[in-house]
């Protein structure tokens, strides 16, 4: 059978139509799915994020404190008498069992001669009441009596040795005369002060330490001591308060700096820088930090394109920012933009690459 030729130009402009047109609709169809995809893209809150890894970092505690001498008393007269001789001014240096004052002994050294002559006496009387006793012509009572009057003896002669003794006055340790309230001529009692001394040998540092941090410390831990004019010092940490002060909540603690040279003086104010043990931390600027509902301190980070919200604790500050604890050892971090989205929002990203915070 012979087919015309305008049958078959006829069929192939109508199949090459119905393929155009099928053609068109699946690649309206494709862009219709990226248009929409897109528009979701678009829609979603656009941030700023970066991933930080932790290190590990030495916290350091800051404390300010004052420097005091390490031992200071009030030297007091154990004897009654008039002031001698005085042999140093106040701002000399002593040596411990070195000779300060002197008081006049008065007729002690004749009391003392006497009152052994007596000691001497009641003991003999003791013994021969003793030896009489023991062939029954004392009894137990008239034995009780001569000993009795023989330790009082023994007591009388005791207290006069002491007060003479006590007419020197001598350093208890070596130090500084800070103050002295005698003077050659006069007469002093018994507890009368008679010399401050202070040792300014070492020094102590008081300070007072959170009790959050308190438990983090160590005696026989150095610590590194700035005082007020810039001269940086190792100190000591040689006394931990057990107990706390009920109005502040906080322990003093001390620290023990050596001064042989006498170089830095009590009173002095001084900044203890305290290392504590290492952690794994991460470097954040503070502009980053945020409260959650409950009023703590945290960050946002994304999990995939998921806000999350980590709660952290400052362990150290620097003037380039903070360390800070309470993270995943790898995480990515909002830069940008943190505070216009909520923990559990789907966000669009953008990874920094540089390195600032």
């Amino acid at each position: 059978m012979k087919i015309k030729a305008g049958v078959v130009i006829a069929w192939t402009l109508s199949l090459t139509v119905t393929i155009w047109i099928w053609s068109g609709v699946g690649s309206k169809q494709e862009t219709t799915e990226n248009e929409s995809s897109q528009i979701n893209e678009l829609s979603l809150p656009s941030v700023k994020s970066k991933i930080l890894t932790s290190e590990p970092v030495s916290q350091t505690i800051v404390l300010n404190g004052q420097t005091k001498a390490k031992r200071q008393v009030k030297i007091k007269s154990e004897a009654s008498g008039k002031i001698k001789q005085v042999y140093f001014k106040k701002g000399e240096s002593v040596k411990a069992g070195q000779l300060l004052a002197k008081i006049s002994p008065s007729d002690l050294p004749s009391k003392l001669k006497s009152a052994k002559a007596f000691e001497e006496q009641k003991r003999l009387e003791y013994l021969a009441t003793q030896e009489l006793n023991t062939t029954g012509f004392q009894n137990a009572t008239q034995l009780a009596t001569a000993l009795s009057g023989y330790e009082q003896a023994k007591s009388q002669t005791i207290s006069l040795q002491f007060q003479l003794e006590h007419t020197e006055i001598r350093a208890p340790f070596d130090g500084i005369i800070n103050d002295r309230f005698i003077e050659a001529g006069s007469y002093i009692r018994t507890a009368d002060p008679v010399f401050e001394l202070v040792d300014f040998s070492s020094l102590i540092i008081e300070a007072q330490i959170s009790e959050m941090d308190v438990a983090k410390m160590n005696l026989g831990q150095n610590a590194d001591i700035e005082l007020l004019h810039g001269e940086r010092l190792i100190a000591v940490v040689s006394f931990i308060n057990k107990d706390a002060n009920p109005q502040t909540r906080t322990y003093q603690v001390e620290f023990e700096i050596a001064n042989p040279e006498i170089k830095v003086f009590a009173g002095t104010s001084a900044t203890v820088y305290l290392s504590i043990a290492q952690e794994q931390a991460h470097f954040i600027s503070p502009a980053l930090l945020q409260l959650d509902d409950q009023g703590k301190l945290g960050i946002k980070a994304l999990d995939n394109q998921t806000v999350v919200f980590y709660n952290v604790n400052l362990i150290e500050s620097t003037p380039s920012g903070i360390w800070i604890t309470g993270l995943p050892e790898q995480v990515e971090i909002i830069t940008v933009g943190q505070g216009y989205v909520d923990n559990g929002q789907m966000v669009s990203a953008t990874r920094e690459t540089n390195r600032s915070n």
